[in-house]
């Protein structure tokens, strides 16, 4: 086992909950809860996977809903210990019985909690079939149990208000603001143009979105996709942040996404695309209301 983060030492017995984590969604944080109840004096550790299995399994890439950095943020933020373990074609070469007998060599794990239908190893082993594992009925939303394939899906067909239930938050984006060609000032609308840390899987379209710059909280609408209507078929994020005046090239933005508008559009002149963004505007607003 590679170890790309945790704790240097491993000094008490553990209980580990086991999976990707991805979003650290509803479900996950149930897991959480579950280890550190009931196991109170155990250190509760986070065992998730990087890159995600199906890159380095299939060779396509699976998006992912939050970057590595904040997993292994919000995880902390649950009072949860994270170890992040390189997933490699060695590591997925592993039988489950190996891969329990390693983590309780290194991180002195005594007893494991995942998901209701966890598989691990090379022989995909079901959890149920482990002594050493507790499997936890799913969490549901509106009748189906919630994952991160479920909530991937939501946004990407822009369904912000499922994917917020599912989460347990809005979902976020962040990255760092870059020169574009500033034909949103020349039209009259301003823009910061975010290169992105990860994926965005967000549908292309226009959104109602909350903003956060060092100690600055600002509303804006934000457009994602290409941007026809100026001749411009590269998907961009770009953000007009309302009653904004200052400058923002290079700085950290965390974008907080409230609510899908409406689709993106190819509008027939510049002033018909004009007349769209003041009504995106009124409707963010609105929105915040």
């Amino acid at each position: 086992m590679k170890i790309l983060y945790g704790p240097s030492i491993y000094n008490r017995p553990a209980v580990a909950c086991l999976g990707i984590f991805d979003g650290v969604h509803i479900g996950h944080k149930y897991l959480f809860r579950f280890a550190r109840q009931n196991w109170p004096k155990y250190t509760t550790l986070a065992i998730s996977f990087h890159p995600h299995p199906v890159d380095v399994l299939t060779g396509s890439h699976m998006p992912l809903i939050l970057p590595l950095d904040r997993r292994i943020q919000w995880i902390r933020r649950c009072a949860i210990e994270p170890v992040i373990l390189e997933f490699s074609r060695e590591l997925a070469q592993m039988t489950a019985r190996e891969f329990v007998s390693e983590a309780r060599d290194i991180f002195r794990v005594e007893r494991f909690v995942v998901g209701q239908g966890f598989v691990l190893g090379k022989d995909q082993l079901r959890g149920e079939f482990l002594d050493e594992f507790v499997c936890l009925e799913p969490r549901y939303y509106d009748g189906m149990a919630i994952s991160s394939t479920r909530i991937r899906q939501a946004l990407m067909d822009g369904n912000i208000y499922s994917a917020r239930r599912m989460l347990g938050y809005y979902p976020r984006l962040w990255g760092t603001v870059i020169k574009g060609d500033g034909m949103g000032r020349k039209i009259g609308f301003p823009t910061a143009n975010l290169l992105l840390d990860s994926d965005c899987l967000l549908r292309d379209g226009v959104y109602a979105v909350s903003v956060r710059s060092g100690r600055g909280r600002y509303k804006g609408v934000m457009h994602i996709g290409p941007r026809p209507t100026v001749g411009s078929l590269e998907r961009r994020v770009e953000i007009h942040i309302l009653g904004f005046k200052g400058v923002l090239y290079n700085k950290r933005l965390e974008v907080i996404v409230r609510e899908f508008l409406r689709e993106g559009e190819h509008f027939p002149s510049i002033s018909e695309l004009r007349e769209a963004i003041r009504g995106d505007i009124e409707r963010a607003s609105a929105v915040f209301r």
